[in-house]
């Protein structure tokens, strides 16, 4: 016996013969379609997935999988647990893609196959959601092995620093929410408990998800505000000093920030948007730069705080502006 965990990805394909990619926790991804000959019953649902109409047209476009193949199968009760912790790991290694450019792509579905011999068991489609990039659209990404072997050192890096930061976030946590810390639920898991840094991708994910630009904008400065916002009467140039200290960046452009931060303001309080520059209602044009102006600031920002150190966003409000307050010393 054997068990086969794939993720399809969309809009990921090779202009390479064969592709076989070590990642992480087992997990390779592939385009050796070989693989899914096991069963017609599995090519019939895999082309489904790709909104394919021909088998033999989808196989051609070279589309990557991410798999693992275990010898073993586990138990019964604990296979949806195997399937979850996949999928998950599958997610961060895909989602993480962002890290390196504004991207759409996501493993929206999860298979778990399970094979006896050349007898099929079981297939179950687990999981389906998406992401669009900065500009609200979907694009197609050709491999490289370059693009993936530095993508595998921001997932481990990511994964060390989450570590950190949620085992010291759980330690902080009362004694009546720690149940629901870890909750697969999100629904149930009890907000206030995340970290600064749980809370900013919490509302990366929800920018990425969505396509209507001004909300995106909204969610990327939201992200931020977890971050850089420290007492409750902050202001925007109180946020935008913070940023500018940390990222130490020249090309940070201040009058961008300051406009997309307008556009927050005026979409959260139900306003008409204007445009910082003219006062008058912004162009698409201007809208999808500053959309696509914080997508960019978002992933500096997440790159430098996942290579910082994990104790400093974990520090209190007072701290924090103490800290921030040495820069002008």
């Amino acid at each position: 016996m054997k068990l086969l965990i794939l993720a399809p990805i969309k809009h990921l394909y090779s202009n390479k013969e064969l592709v076989d990619h070590e990642l992480l926790m087992g997990f390779r991804l592939s385009n050796n379609y070989s693989l899914l000959e096991a069963s017609g019953n599995f090519k019939s649902e895999f082309m489904t997935q790709f909104g394919g109409v021909n088998y033999d047209l989808v196989m051609n476009r070279k589309f990557c999988f991410v798999y693992q193949i275990y010898s073993d199968i586990p138990d019964k009760s604990d296979l949806s647990i195997l399937l979850d912790t996949a999928s998950t790991f599958i997610n961060i290694i895909i989602g993480n893609l962002w890290y390196i450019r504004d991207c759409n792509l996501c493993a929206p579905t999860s298979f778990l196959y399970i094979m006896e011999g050349d007898k099929n068991l079981s297939l179950i489609v687990y999981k389906d959601y998406y992401f669009n990039t900065s500009k609200g659209g979907r694009l197609n990404y050709i491999y490289s092995k370059d693009l993936f072997d530095e993508l595998i050192k921001i997932c481990e890096r990511e994964l060390y620093y989450s570590a950190v930061v949620n085992q010291k976030a759980y330690a902080m946590v009362s004694k009546d929410n720690r149940e629901g810390f870890f909750n697969s639920n999100a629904a149930l898991v009890p907000y206030n408990s995340f970290s600064r840094f749980s809370r900013a991708k919490l509302f990366l994910h929800q920018a990425r998800a969505i396509d209507v630009i001004p909300v995106k904008i909204t969610n990327y400065i939201a992200s931020l505000e977890c971050l850089f916002s420290l007492h409750k009467e902050d202001k925007y140039w109180n946020i935008k000093n913070r940023i500018a200290q940390f990222l130490n960046d020249p090309e940070f452009d201040l009058s961008l920030f300051a406009s997309a931060y307008t556009i927050r303001n005026k979409y959260i309080h139900g306003q008409l948007l204007i445009d910082l520059a003219t006062k008058k209602e912004p162009s698409s044009e201007i809208i999808l730069k500053l959309s696509e102006f914080s997508d960019s600031l978002c992933r500096k920002m997440f790159r430098k705080v996942i290579e910082s150190d994990p104790e400093l966003f974990m520090k209190s409000n007072k701290d924090l502006i103490h800290y921030f307050a040495s820069f002008r010393e």
